[in-house]
Parts: C-alpha cells; structure tokens; sequence
C-alpha cells in the first residue's frame, strides 16, 4: 500500500510510451514482507515409497534409504471409570487408600486373600485383591497410601456382597502383574472414600450385605 497524500505525484514514461504512467515508490514507504531464507540454494528431496511391512503396532514402513516406524499413541492412564473386563495393556495410577487381610467370617483362619482399595486422580474408588498365594511376592509390594502405576491385572464383575466400595468392576491381581511407586504423585489423590449413612437410617442397613458397612473414627 502506499499513501499518495492528495493523489498527485510525479510519474514517468517508458521507452515507446506516449504517456508517462510509471511512479518510484521510495523504500521507506514500501511494506516489505518476510521473503524465504536460503533462496537460490539447492535443496535434495528424496523420493520416498512407503508400504506397508505389517500390520501390527508398531507400524514399519518401507523405503530405500531407512525404515520409519510409526507408533501408536495411547493415553498413559486409563480413568477407573472406564475399567472392564476387556480391559488389556492399560495402566492405571491410584493410590492406596486401605489395604486389610481376609483370614475367613471369624478372622482367625489362614490368609484367603488381601484386600485393597483403589483410587485415581479422579476420585472414582475400585477394590482390588490379592490372592493368598501371591500374598507374599504381590501383597508385599503394596503400601497403605502411596500412589502406584499399576498394570498387567484382570478386571472382573464385583463380587455382590461385602463390597467395600460402589463399584460393578474389581481388579484382581496376576502373577504378571507390576506395580510401580510414583514419587511426588500430584496432590489431588483423595486420602478417604466413603459415602455416608444418618443415624437414622442405619436400622435399615441391618441385613445389608451387599456393601461392607463399618464405622469412621477419624475426623
């Protein structure tokens, strides 16, 4: 753009023309955009054919100088919300809320099975457990609130009594599962879960047996 004041300024003929119609613009007025470096340079683009090797993750791609491998991108934590028993390679991080040992009804039998409850940034809680029979290679890794990333275990129904939390899916830990401690975890791990019941309304929970019912002396 130039401005040209009052639309008069001085213009000037070509060799042949019979009327002058060419104007010099000075530099100053001039907007000047921003032009590609390395002009005139000679650039070597190779050509590439690309085609398929497998169809598996990672995806390899065939040319002439290298191959090229492309990944697949994946969430790094699956929410528990979205947990189900098709559930495979997913990685959750939760922290350990309660962790107690099922020894039978009357608590003095041998050790059945440890019993965890989970919870991830989200605060949706799940229970998870720990067979009695990798109790000490599994159970032993496993510490009342610090924060895991945990992977490589089977998500099943809940069981439908004694449940200790609100949740149709549990995790059930595998010989092949890994568990990992998360250093300086994010401070929006809840430490409680609970849902509460009024005074008045504990007479009706007597026969409840699908939830696991107990009493919080902490305030």
């Amino acid at each position: 753009m130039l401005d040209v004041g009052e639309g008069k300024i001085d213009a000037t003929s070509q060799e042949g023309e019979d009327e002058p119609t060419w104007i010099e613009i000075p530099q100053e007025l001039l907007l000047m955009p921003q032009v590609i470096i390395h002009k005139s340079k000679n650039v070597l683009i190779p050509r590439i054919s690309l085609t398929l090797k497998n169809t598996k993750w990672p995806f390899v791609l065939q040319r002439r100088q290298y191959p090229i491998k492309i990944y697949q991108v994946t969430m790094l934590f699956t929410p528990v919300a979205e947990l189900h028993p098709q559930s495979t390679n997913v990685v959750i991080r939760v922290r350990v809320i309660k962790k107690w040992e099922f020894r039978g009804a009357t608590n003095d039998g041998p050790l059945q099975h440890i019993n965890l409850v989970l919870a991830d940034e989200q605060g949706t809680s799940i229970h998870a457990e720990i067979a009695a029979a990798l109790a000490v290679d599994k159970g032993s890794l496993i510490e009342i609130e610090k924060v895991y990333e945990l992977k490589r275990f089977r998500v099943t129904p809940s069981r439908n009594y004694f449940k200790p939390v609100d949740n149709n899916f549990m995790i059930q830990f595998t010989l092949y599962t890994q568990a990992k401690v998360v250093k300086d975890p994010p401070q929006m791990f809840p430490r409680y879960i609970y849902k509460l019941t009024s005074f008045e309304n504990i007479e009706d929970n007597i026969d409840n047996r699908t939830y696991l019912i107990g009493m919080s002396l902490e305030c």
